[in-house]
């Protein structure tokens, strides 16, 4: 240390050196006080603090994890504090790879990270002239990285990142604009030794090649992930691999809303919950993202459950591909029948680091009175059970489309015994209810049902969980026949646009009317 402190001198600069305690707002607030008397203005802000203390999580006492989490995260956020936007120009912060990946005995630690992760993506939104990024390093060469653990890392495949190439990797990441990912994941030397058994999976590797002074290297000396995933260099019409991100068993004793999803007798997973489930499969695989849209989900083949057993079904996804400041994963359903895969459908989960404003919502379109209530609607034109009888009032219907006032999804738990997460992302039921509305507009239209089969593209607004009932109103654009399409839109209590799904589009078929009627499942007409 005292070395280092030397060279800086030498070479110039000036260093002054404060030895606090990072969780100590008092002493850091004070630390950079003394400096900014002594030297000005904080311009740039490097945050290495840590410590770990690996243990299992059965062996991890709650002081032990506040310790870890605290010294690498409170005194991140302290220093955020004190520091005005207008006065840094860049910002890093170093976070590790066990965010990313986890590690055995460290599930204090990858918390920690994460969060850390988390405070990058705030600060560049709050600092949008500033250059802010949490690089998430494998294991050095060095510091806590002993002799001993080295070659615990090398037995494990990891490689080490070596002194000059990180810090190269460092600088070339300060110097990046503003606007640049919030976050990057350097996993270390020799990119194919180090990539774990199940490989970078929730991002798109490309190699960042840091050149040891004095050499141009032959292979990259670093693997880097950044956070919006660069395209691969395998070329743009390279096939892009698809691996099972959520496995399911589609089962009525597990999920009870399928049993108010019966057709002709069987029970059909709704097409909005394949969309949910792509949702998640994107988001598990790409945390810190948001959804903005799912986009050009078709339905291939219907999931129908056989009548005895369990449907076994696969939500897979591609490396992500980037577009902007936004990441494109390809999503894919997959079931087993008989032993053979099925495609069921197909579509692209479109993430964003931020939420973006709701657009405002169409005009209203004006609708004959419907006379039907809600109880009519479902007891003669729709099939849905208790569980998915989402509309509360009929407000319209005519040849330009639909409108009603509807309740939203119950928490996940009233549907699933063993939902994967407490919230869902898009609210399955009120994309569904623009679905029913659909079926209730063909019938008294054109005079017969109708089933979902694709959606152009699919948006979700704002993070709050929708309470109340909403208003939906569905656009007829186009029609014939045997199919129409419409864009429908769902419109929270103070008119604000909350989920709009642009280009639905669904079959009309006389024969529907029947299957319909079985609505219980071993029962057919």
């Amino acid at each position: 240390m005292r070395r280092t402190l030397d060279e800086i001198e030498r070479a110039g600069g000036r260093a002054i050196y404060r030895a606090v305690d990072v969780r100590d707002r008092v002493a850091v607030a004070a630390a950079i006080a003394s400096a900014r008397a002594e030297s000005g203005p904080v311009r740039a802000w490097i945050h290495g603090a840590g410590v770990i203390e690996d243990r299992t999580i059965e062996e991890k006492r709650p002081e032990s994890f506040e310790r870890v989490v605290r010294t690498k995260f409170d005194g991140a956020e302290t220093i955020a504090q004190l520091l005005p936007p207008d006065e840094v120009r860049g910002i890093v912060l170093f976070s590790s790879s066990t965010a990313r990946y986890g590690r055995k005995g460290q599930v204090d630690y990858a918390v920690a990270n994460e969060a850390l992760n988390r405070l990058a993506r705030r600060e560049a939104l709050l600092r949008p002239n500033c250059r802010v990024v949490a690089i998430g390093w494998g294991p050095w060469d060095g510091g806590m990285v002993t002799p001993s653990l080295a070659k615990l890392f090398a037995t494990e495949g990891v490689g080490l990142v070596g002194l000059e190439a990180g810090s190269a990797a460092c600088l070339r990441e300060l110097a990046a604009p503003p606007g640049a990912p919030a976050w990057v994941t350097v996993l270390g030397s020799s990119p194919r030794e180090i990539v774990p058994p199940r490989a970078e999976r929730d991002r798109t590797a490309s190699p960042l090649v840091v050149p040891p002074a004095g050499r141009a290297p032959s292979t990259p000396e670093l693997e880097a992930v950044d956070g919006a995933a660069r395209p691969e260099r395998r070329g743009a019409d390279a096939p892009r691999p698809l691996e099972t991100a959520l496995r399911l068993d589609l089962d009525p004793e597990q999920m009870p809303v399928l049993r108010d999803h019966v057709i002709d007798g069987r029970a059909v997973l709704p097409f909005a919950l394949m969309l949910e489930w792509a949702a998640e499969a994107a988001l598990h695989r790409h945390p810190g993202l948001q959804l903005a849209a799912l986009e050009e989900w078709r339905v291939l083949k219907g999931a129908v459950l056989p009548v005895a057993g369990t449907l076994p079904l696969d939500v897979r996804i591609a490396p992500g591909e980037t577009d902007g400041d936004r990441l494109r994963v390809a999503v894919e359903l997959v079931g087993t029948h008989e032993g053979n895969a099925v495609l069921h459908a197909r579509g692209t989960a479109l993430l964003a680091p931020w939420s973006s404003p709701p657009p405002e919502p169409s005009v209203r379109i004006d609708l004959d009175p419907d006379p039907r209530s809600p109880r009519d609607a479902y007891d003669h034109d729709l099939f849905h059970g208790p569980s998915l009888r989402t509309v509360r009032q009929l407000l319209g219907c005519g040849e330009q489309g639909i409108a009603a006032l509807c309740d939203p999804a119950p928490p996940p738990g009233d549907w699933l015994n063993a939902p994967r997460r407490g919230r869902w992302v898009i609210d399955p039921l009120l994309i569904d209810a623009g679905f029913q509305l659909l079926i209730l507009w063909s019938t008294r239209i054109v005079g017969a049902p109708c089933l979902p089969c694709y959606a152009e593209r699919i948006e979700r607004y704002g993070g709050a969980e929708i309470t109340g009932p909403v208003t939906i109103q569905a656009r007829i654009s186009d029609r014939g026949d045997h199919g129409a399409r419409a864009d429908i839109e769902v419109l929270g209590a103070d008119g604000d646009l909350i989920l709009r799904t642009i280009g639905a589009e669904c079959v009309i078929d006389s024969s529907l009317a029947r299957a319909f009627r079985a609505r219980r499942l071993g029962s057919r007409r």
